[in-house]
């Protein structure tokens, strides 16, 4: 299990105003314009004190420029496989899932976590350009997605184990955040629009500057458990 930690901790560099006070959702780095369409509004409380399975589909962020890695794997972008905001495939089934639960005063709690995914979290559901956008952050134990010289891929859970390895995705030990536009569903229910934009934020050059990057999607549905 993790040492909770505050979810500012070691993020104050790319995501202080991520979770703000206002009643805004605050564009990342590399956000693009949302879609032009409009929905009906998603009241925070049609969320609240219920249950959800999240499904992780992690990518990971490559170590090394993908255009000068020999050893990484090699895609078709043409095909409907390819993730353009990941710069990655996606993977076809997701490699990992929780259980969470969305409480009052913006806190998540992880009900059920996975090798992936524990602890808790926060989350903020506003209606904005006639979006309903969704941003919750979760604590990982990190992942990192190794190609081995003979091509061979592994997934590793806690951070990187093996020096053998040519080339690697990652996702940094700490917390992730997750951006998905929701809509109502059947009656009394909510449901995503499309799979959820995940990123965490890596650190680079000598001065350690983060930025966030996109790491993975993540599919959000209703397992059915009523309010506490």
């Amino acid at each position: 299990m993790l040492a909770q930690k505050s979810f500012f901790e070691g993020f104050r560099t790319a995501i202080t105003d991520a979770f703000g006070n206002d009643c805004t959702i605050k564009p990342l780095e590399g956000d693009e314009p949302p879609p032009v369409r409009e929905t009906g509004k998603v009241s925070p409380s049609s969320i609240m004190n219920r249950e959800y399975n999240i499904d992780f589909y992690l990518t990971g962020v490559p170590l090394k420029d993908p255009g000068s890695d020999l050893w990484g794997s090699r895609v078709d972008v043409s095909t409907g496989l390819y993730d353009r905001k990941l710069k990655s495939v996606l993977p076809p089934e997701p490699q990992s899932s929780a259980r969470v639960r969305f409480m009052d005063g913006g806190v998540l709690i992880v009900e059920e976590g996975s090798e992936f995914a524990e602890g808790e979290g926060e989350w903020k559901l506003v209606y904005e350009g006639g979006l309903n956008k969704l941003r919750f952050s979760l604590n990982t134990a990190g992942f990192e997605r190794l190609t081995k010289n003979g091509g061979s891929l592994q997934n590793v859970y806690g951070g990187p184990e093996s020096s053998i390895t040519s080339s690697s995705r990652i996702i940094p030990e700490g917390e992730v955040i997750v951006d998905m536009e929701l809509r109502a569903g059947s009656p009394g229910t909510v449901e995503a629009v499309e799979k959820g934009l995940m990123r965490c934020e890596m650190k680079y050059g000598l001065l350690k500057a983060g930025r966030m990057e996109p790491c993975g999607r993540v599919v959000f549905n209703s397992v059915g458990g009523g309010e506490r």
